[in-house]
């Protein structure tokens, strides 16, 4: 027999899977807990009861699934958009703002969509339709369009010489004519290349205005003659209405020119001769070239025939084998994903192409075409990369850092362009062989944090100096239990106060990441509420981050936010209730409407700080036992702990396995109230707070509780477990215990 004392400092390992409940040999263990609901572990050390949902809405459907997604305008100025089956609305400021706007999303397809923002329009991928953008102009006018792509990208050309397409036309709404069959509906609203070789051309002048000839690259101009006087160059981009001085030339009697150049794009030239004495030939030259014209297909007759408008002048009407289909379109899938990186929008993974990276020309975002100058491809040019494996591991998503990290279905891949992006320049390198699954990386400081293929474990990843590569760890590793039975379904990150990653699970749970990566802080815990979580977004609030949840509960699906952390030293302004209202009254109440969200549900009161009795709600009202000035009603939940086994290093070895009981504990508390305690959840006694008055203003405890444990007799354990169901505050920064040993 004898009496020992030990403490758990800290609880910054969150809760550990049964697996390795046993593994005091771990520098985690000392920090690790066996149960972790409903509260938050703080990345210093101490635990929280997790603060209550606040009711802010229903969702547009009860019987339709719907996402969450942040609309950041700027970083005070950001939006919850609401999309469901069709449509979409706007939230502000925890409020639903009335704007509604009609989408192409099905329910079916809402698990699919893909976000990245560029200012105040965001791009939305889904595979399956093509690309659109969220435009915000004001407060009110949100608009979704189809984003258009003037250039690009294109599959690879027609390799049948047989089969020529012939247009009607250089310019305007023209019908293309096949040789062979070539279209179907499905390429309809699709780009294609359509190339001409054009032959040299050549025109002379004398005095004045000349004719014109195309140029797609190189001109030449040679004078004759013995003349006084200039002779220009003009240069017209769109098609003869204006013109530009390209080249001036001018001589009295002693000079002719002979000079030749490139122009940047396909434009007409010709000759501009004022001569003052003397006569003067202008022999003006443009060298052959490959025309490539741009045409929109906007409608299908027959596999051979369709007709499009033109987006870039046809260099002829004639047949033409060297044609090139678009990539984007109904027939081979549009970009599954998106971001932004080094001024080029970047877009991956078709049906057809699901290992093709494209980047747009910089600065131009719905340029997808590789444009050349004297034959070389130019630096800002558009960019296509395919993924080269063994393997066809579509890309799930891109990650801009320093590189662009693609996430693919079987590898992570570093792609890299120097310090100037560039065709010549970019160049991909697998990292990791581990495989990324659809639900969105999040951005943690420098490091990624996704999710594996098959769903099983959560890792980070960064740029390791050590290793000269992207390397991370698996942050599930102690934690399997809550991961391998369930798949995630949404995620969100939220920095402040505590940064924090909330999963959403498909059985309508939601685990919470407190991720430090400086400090080796990669804890666990789980939340549970009356109904089952849905989706979570994060925005910035006003002091810290708000997150948003769409929750399932018994009358509706509902828009709900998490209460702020609060440091307050009385009792009334928390919320630890869910789905909860809040009620204001300089004069007092004792009526409390609005609540037809919890009809006929059983729901805690907070009343001045005082707990009421629990009543029902009917008809949308309840009617208190006494009057109050502010007034907190919602749906209860429960926050439990569990340490693990107890251990110390004895004289004589490890307390393992040793009969032994926790007569007494020490909680280390700050601004808490109630809460029971046991060496299991089955005998439990409540911890007495004398200096809770039960009237007036309810103030919170902060220091030292001393607690007697229920005589539970001995064990081998050595486990504390705590409960908190009240609606009041639960603040744990450590635990000291009295341990005898014997028994």
């Amino acid at each position: 027999m004898g009496v020992f004392h030990a403490i758990q400092a800290a609880f910054t390992t969150g809760e550990i899977s049964p697996a390795v409940a046993a593994r005091i040999d771990l520098e985690k263990y000392k920090s690790a807990l066996l149960t972790a609901n409903n509260v938050i572990l703080r990345a210093y050390g101490g635990l929280y009861k997790r603060p209550g949902t606040i009711f802010l809405g229903k969702a547009k459907y009860d019987d339709k699934k719907c996402i969450i997604v942040k609309f950041s305008f700027s970083f005070d100025q950001e939006y919850i958009l609401e999309l469901g089956h069709l449509y979409m609305r706007v939230w502000k400021d925890r409020a639903y703002t009335g704007v509604e706007v009609e989408t192409p999303w099905e329910e079916s397809l809402l698990s699919k969509l893909k976000f990245t923002q560029s200012a105040d329009v965001m791009y939305v991928c889904s595979g399956d339709k093509p690309i659109q953008t969220i435009s915000r102009y004001s407060e009110t006018d949100w608009r979704i369009d189809t984003f258009d792509f003037t250039n690009g990208p294109f599959e690879t050309i027609n390799l049948d010489e047989d089969n020529k397409i012939t247009p009607s036309a250089q310019s305007g709404t023209i019908t293309l004519n096949a040789s062979k069959e070539s279209f179907n509906n499905k390429f309809v609203g699709s780009l294609m290349k359509i190339s001409h070789y054009i032959p040299s051309k050549a025109v002379k002048s004398n005095s004045g205005i000349g004719g014109s000839i195309p140029v797609g690259v190189t001109w030449k101009v040679i004078t004759h003659g013995t003349w006084a006087g200039t002779v220009s160059v003009e240069q017209s981009t769109d098609e003869g209405v204006t013109w530009h001085l390209l080249r001036q030339y001018t001589s009295n009697s002693d000079y002719n020119a002979v000079e030749s150049g490139d122009v940047d794009d396909k434009c007409l030239i010709r000759a501009n001769a004022s001569i003052s004495s003397g006569s003067v030939t202008v022999d003006l030259t443009a060298y052959p070239y490959t025309h490539e014209g741009i045409v929109k297909i906007t409608e299908y007759t027959s596999p051979t025939q369709v007709t499009a408008t033109v987006i870039d002048k046809l260099g002829s009407a004639e047949a033409t084998a060297d044609w090139y289909m678009g990539a984007w379109n109904d027939q081979h899938g549009y970009p599954s994903c998106a971001t932004f990186w080094n001024d080029r929008l970047c877009v991956a993974n078709t049906r057809k192409n699901k290992q093709t990276i494209w980047m747009c020309r910089t600065g131009d975002y719905p340029n997808f075409g590789v444009e050349k100058a004297g034959g070389e491809v130019l630096d800002d040019s558009a960019i296509t990369l395919p993924l080269v494996s063994r393997q066809v591991h579509e890309v799930k998503h891109l990650v801009p850092l320093a590189d662009l990290i693609a996430h693919t279905a079987g590898a992570e891949w570093s792609i890299s362009g120097g310090d100037v992006v560039s065709p010549s320049t970019t160049k991909a390198t697998p990292q990791n062989y581990r495989g990324t699954n659809d639900i969105e990386p999040q951005l943690v400081g420098n490091r990624i944090i996704y999710i594996q293929q098959r769903g099983n474990s959560v890792r980070d990843l960064g740029y390791s100096y050590d290793v000269d590569s992207y390397t991370g760890i698996d942050v599930t590793l102690l934690a399997k239990h809550l991961v391998e039975q369930n798949s995630i379904v949404d995620v969100t990150y939220a920095q402040e106060p505590d940064s924090l990653l909330w999963f959403v699970r498909n059985d309508g749970k939601i685990l919470t990441l407190t991720y430090l990566r400086e400090q080796d802080v990669y804890a666990w815990s789980l939340q549970e509420t009356n109904g089952k979580f849905e989706g979570v977004c994060s925005i910035n609030g006003d002091m810290q981050d708000d997150v948003y949840f769409v929750v399932n509960r018994e009358n509706g699906r509902f828009i709900e936010v998490l209460d702020s952390y609060k440091t307050l030293e009385t009792a009334n302004n928390y919320v630890f209730m869910d789905s909860s209202i809040i009620v204001t009254s300089e004069s007092g109440t004792n009526e409390v409407t609005g609540l037809e969200h919890l009809e006929g549900q059983e729901v805690r009161i907070l009343a001045d700080g005082q707990w009421h009795p629990n009543l029902t709600v009917t008809n949308g009202k309840l009617t208190l036992q006494f009057s109050a000035k502010h007034i907190i009603v919602g749906l209860p939940y429960m926050a439990k702990i569990q340490t693990p086994n107890l251990e110390m290093q004895l004289k004589d070895g490890t307390l393992q396995g040793r009969n032994k009981k926790i007569s007494k504990v020490v909680l280390r508390l700050y601004n808490s109230l109630n809460a029971s305690i046991g060496s299991n959840f089955d005998l439990m006694d409540d911890i007495r707070f004398d200096h809770y008055s039960g009237s007036g203003n309810v103030p919170l405890f902060t220091g030292d509780k001393e607690v007697q444990m229920p005589n539970g007799g001995f064990n081998n354990e050595g486990r504390i477990c705590l409960k908190h169901d009240c609606p009041y505050p639960f603040q744990l920064q450590s635990i000291a215990f009295e341990v005898t040993l014997g028994g």
